[in-house]
């Protein structure tokens, strides 16, 4: 009843519907927004990364300015390069760098470009300064107090970038007397570069102010080396919001990046901590794997239970069928009375018994009532008052008068349903159609008068026998035997009310149990047979024998005719007979 009232099917086809729906839209918006905040958090990261890097880049920066002032301001105290040999020269020069890691090499490098001296990890060749800018700046400034940082420049051996730094010194008079210089290693980067973060598809990379990619640190081993390193960056690459774009046409490697990037204060550097768009992508595609994969197992989950329950439901809805076509073939219905509230529940079946087919027909017991004549009415609520005060179960019968004529017996049998304190809670039941069995009931009586009339009054004697036993007679049958009651002849054979001989010589037994048998077989049987009663006396009767079905089971019914009559009649209507009267 309730899959009938309530269509589950469409309910859970359209939730199923609907989560599928839900789910689908939220893969799709876990996918793009992990996307975004995949790209969201390498920007941040990033920014915090170049700030960071810059500010430690700048710090770095000015220690080596200050080495260079201390080397500057020893020479110059000693009466400058000329004044002084080589040894001393690189003993003054020496002293600073190894104070200073960032430094790669410090020189000492004369007015027209020559290496007087240098320390540090490589020694460049005098050609490496002849186009060096830095000495035409001194020359073209002179009395240049600061320091000067030059273009970044391949290291002398063409390993790494390295970043110029010089100081100039000048004699008493303000002539141009040489400088000193430190290559600065931008290596060094890498090392804490790599302390401030581990996002394998990040990069960092130094750029100088002209857009000219310094260094690089590689986002994984595979592509270790400064493959962009002296690439040109097109103007306008670095915006004012502080990103910046790679195109794909200037990177080696044919990938187009996005930066955040910072400038370092007070020097010609642009920290930039780029992201690789494909590897950005590549970790994006793993974790919208990762929830396509979550979403379609739930979802065949879902779908294999929707299935289920489905599978269930049709089991149901079939049970259900079969229930209510035994229930109207039974023609049987329930009802269910609450207390409190008070309410009257009632099958459908019930309903249709009580001849009404609106749904909402007999939601009360009043309701239910006003199907019932008014005497019946009264008669019913006395019986279910009496059995609701005694708290008793109940059965009686009642009317329902149709409205096409004729009336309808319905059985009614209750129970009443008592809660832990004694008090009536609901009374329920079942009411079954007993109109068929009462019209049989009544039809069986009618034959029963009927025939017991021809049984009781017929002229002849009847007999009924089972398994042999004489089990009935009628009056008739009683008087030809001169008896007074029928159960004295309860349990007699046949040959027991006869001589052992009949008049033709055979056996009274034989011939008894003859005849029964083939009337037994289904054949007529018709023969005179000499009886004897209890007070000895005999005469002779003529007997039919005739199978019949009594309660399913097979018994002989026995017509008896007591021949003297017949004799009597017969010798009458002889012409000789006619004479002698």
């Amino acid at each position: 009843m309730l899959a009938r009232r309530i269509p589950l099917q469409y309910v859970l086809a359209l939730s199923a519907f609907v989560v599928t729906s839900v789910t689908v839209a939220f893969a799709v918006w876990s996918a793009c927004s992990s996307r975004e905040r995949s790209i969201e958090e390498a920007y941040r990261e990033g920014q915090l990364v170049a700030q960071s890097l810059s500010g430690h880049l700048s710090a770095s920066l000015r220690d080596v300015t200050n080495t260079l002032h201390a080397s500057a301001s020893a020479i110059r105290a000693e009466g400058g390069y000329r004044a002084l040999s080589p040894a001393r020269v690189h003993q003054a020069i020496a002293r600073e760098v190894l104070d200073n890691a960032v430094i790669a090499t410090l020189l000492a490098v004369g007015p027209n470009g020559e290496v007087v001296a240098s320390s540090g990890r490589v020694t460049p060749p005098d050609a490496y300064f002849k186009d060096c800018e830095t000495l035409a700046y001194f020359k073209k400034t002179p009395l240049d107090r600061g320091t000067h940082i030059g273009e970044p420049r391949r290291a002398p051996d063409g390993t790494e970038w390295v970043l110029p730094i010089s100081k100039a010194i000048y004699d008493d008079k303000g002539k141009f007397g040489g400088m000193v210089m430190a290559l600065v290693d931008l290596r060094y980067v890498r090392t804490f570069y790599r302390s401030l973060t581990t996002r394998p598809h990040t990069v960092l990379s130094l750029v100088s102010d002209r857009g000219i990619l310094l260094t690089r640190v590689p986002y994984t081993a595979s592509t270790v080396g400064d493959n962009l390193a002296g690439t040109t960056l097109p103007v306008g690459s670095f915006g004012a919001e502080g990103t910046f774009t790679i195109p794909a046409g200037v990177a080696k490697d044919g990938r187009a990046k996005f930066a955040a990037y910072s400038r370092v204060p007070g020097h010609p550097l642009i920290v930039a901590v780029g992201l690789d768009r494909i590897q950005v992508f590549k970790a994006w595609r793993e974790v919208t794997r990762g929830v396509i994969l979550f979403c379609t197992v739930g979802l065949v989950f879902f779908w294999a239970m929707c299935a289920a329950i489905f599978a269930w439901l049709r089991r149901l809805r079939a049970e259900e069928e079969r229930f209510e076509l035994a229930a109207s073939g039974l023609r049987e219905g329930v009802f269910d009375y609450s207390t409190e509230p008070r309410r009257f529940y009632r099958s459908r079946q019930l309903a249709n018994l009580a001849g009404h087919r609106g749904p909402t027909w007999g939601r009360t017991l009043e309701a239910f009532l006003g199907a019932l004549a008014p005497e019946e009415k009264r008669r019913v609520l006395r019986r279910f008052l009496w059995a609701t005060r005694n708290r008793e179960g109940f059965r009686f019968d009642v009317s329902i008068e149709r409205s096409l004529g004729g009336a309808d017996v319905l059985f009614v049998s209750g129970q009443v349903v008592k809660d832990a304190a004694g008090q009536i809670v609901r009374v329920c039941g079942i009411v079954c159609d007993i109109t068929e069995l009462r019209r049989a009931e009544t039809e069986a009586k009618r034959y029963a008068r009927r025939y017991g009339v021809l049984f009781e009054q017929a002229n002849d004697g009847i007999a009924l026998f089972r398994d042999g036993k004489l089990m009935e007679a009628n009056p008739k049958l009683l008087r030809m035997l001169r008896m007074s009651r029928a159960d004295e002849l309860a349990g007699f054979d046949p040959w027991d009310l006869a001589p052992r001989l009949q008049p033709d010589g055979q056996l009274s037994r034989e011939m008894a149990l003859s005849k029964m048998q083939s009337a037994l077989s289904g054949l007529p049987v018709y023969f005179t047979w000499r009886v004897r009663r209890v007070d000895g006396s005999e005469f002779t009767v003529s007997i039919s024998l005739t199978l019949v079905a009594v309660d399913g089971a097979p018994q002989l019914l026995a017509h008896v005719r007591d021949v003297r009559h017949m004799q009597i009649d017969e010798r009458v209507t002889e012409p000789g007979a006619l004479l002698s009267l």
